[in-house]
């Protein structure tokens, strides 16, 4: 049950679902919000934000209860809520840059690739870690071979994704490209 627990929900946008994601989405995380449950999406950043930020955010989680389920996406680079290659892997939340990867796969939501943030607001793998369920949502074919060294390879901050393998209760969830790809 979710009741009393963190919802976290942190999909690719910074704090563009509004003119990104279709409108029943950005209704339904309206209606998660008011249902009294953690919504949280990394954030297009105007100024670097104080160290204070990240530990309140972290604090506030805390004092919910923690994270119950966590639904996550993983780059083609293998990131994951945008821990990029080479985030600790013990990491919290922070300001981190964005790869010239990920800048670029994501330039479809921004119409240009100059137009995407080089920095977002991101959970940490550590953060991310604590919830008592992970749900790592992984679409399209070119993104079978991160997903493939996320899971099956070792454990290594050059693959972010790798975190999975420590936590308890991870779900994956595939769509039949990727599935198709993976298999």
């Amino acid at each position: 049950a979710l009741a009393g627990g963190a919802f976290l929900l942190q999909w690719l946008e910074y704090n563009y679902f509004v003119r990104t994601f279709s409108t029943e989405i950005y209704i339904a995380l309206i209606a998660l919000a008011f249902a009294g449950l953690g919504v949280w999406a990394g954030m297009r950043l105007a100024r670097r934000p104080a160290s204070a930020t990240f530990e309140k955010n972290d604090a506030a989680i805390a004092s919910l209860g923690g994270v119950d389920v966590q639904i996550l996406g993983i780059g083609a680079n293998g990131h994951l809520g945008f821990n990029e290659p080479g985030s600790a892997l013990t990491s919290r939340t922070r300001v981190k840059r964005l790869s010239d990867r990920t800048r670029q796969d994501n330039a479809r939501f921004f119409g240009t690739v100059d137009a995407v943030p080089t920095h977002c607001l991101t959970q940490g793998l550590g953060t991310i870690l604590d919830a008592r369920r992970l749900v790592l949502v992984a679409t399209g074919e070119g993104k079978a071979p991160a997903l493939a060294e996320a899971l099956e390879g070792p454990l290594t901050a050059s693959c972010p994704g790798s975190v999975l393998q420590w936590h308890g209760d991870a779900v994956i969830v595939l769509d039949e490209e990727i599935g198709r790809a993976h298999v």
